[in-house]
């Protein structure tokens, strides 16, 4: 399995001083630009300092596409969906936006 992952996630995992635990469900572990740039809005912040030095998580960008725009998220959740969504191995397949509705297949 391969995992993209969100601000709340990475600062909740490193808080709880449990964030290797990604490293261990998955061997491919990305985060999107607008996250690291999220987390690193509090350069002090023990999280921010985790962050930098994981050798294991990989920095990615994805172009959001105006379907997941419309969705009028943050930008790290943007980024995280339109990146799961444009790369295998990540749901892509399972995930669909319906036109005029604002549910996912699958997931109410």
């Amino acid at each position: 399995m391969e995992l993209v992952v969100n601000a709340s996630p990475l600062i909740l995992l490193c808080k709880s001083g449990v964030v290797e635990l990604l490293s261990q469900i998955s061997k491919i572990v990305v985060v999107p630009e607008s996250v690291v740039s999220e987390i690193e809005a509090q350069p002090d912040d023990p999280t921010c300092m985790m962050v930098r030095n994981l050798p294991w998580l990989r920095r990615v960008s994805a172009q959001i596409p105006d379907s997941i725009k419309a969705w009028d998220l943050g930008a790290g959740e943007s980024e995280v969906l339109a990146y799961a969504l444009q790369n295998e191995g990540y749901g892509q397949t399972e995930w669909s936006y319906h036109q005029g509705g604002s549910d996912l297949d699958g997931y109410p």
